[in-house]
């Protein structure tokens, strides 16, 4: 599976919900099979959405962001999280203009 996914990772941002939780794992893994990477660049929605709607919400989470926000979520279904997390980007891409500032480089 990894072949098929480094080179989209090494070209794109990598967009997720409390990031720093799945690129952790993402490093375990590529240690545990000592796969080397280099540093990508990671948008996390979880720290936008602190920025963008502070205290407007009744909290961060991935489930109540989108409920609040009328984007379909199926919790932890890794497709529909995927598409909830990516529509909320661009939701608050919407409310706050440029989020590029958001952008952040995970070293594997």
């Amino acid at each position: 599976v990894w072949d098929s996914i480094r080179g989209i990772m090494e070209n794109s941002v990598i967009l997720a919900h409390n990031a720093s939780f799945d690129l952790g794992v993402l490093k375990r893994l590529l240690c545990h099979y000592e796969l080397d990477f280099h540093p990508v660049r990671y948008a996390d929605t979880l720290r936008i959405s602190r920025a963008v709607y502070g205290r407007t919400m009744p909290n961060h989470k991935l489930g109540t962001l989108c409920a609040e926000l009328g984007i379909p979520l199926d919790a932890h279904q890794a497709g529909s999280d995927s598409f909830g997390c990516a529509e909320l980007y661009l939701r608050m891409q919407e409310t706050a203009g440029n989020l590029d500032s958001f952008d952040r480089v995970y070293s594997f």
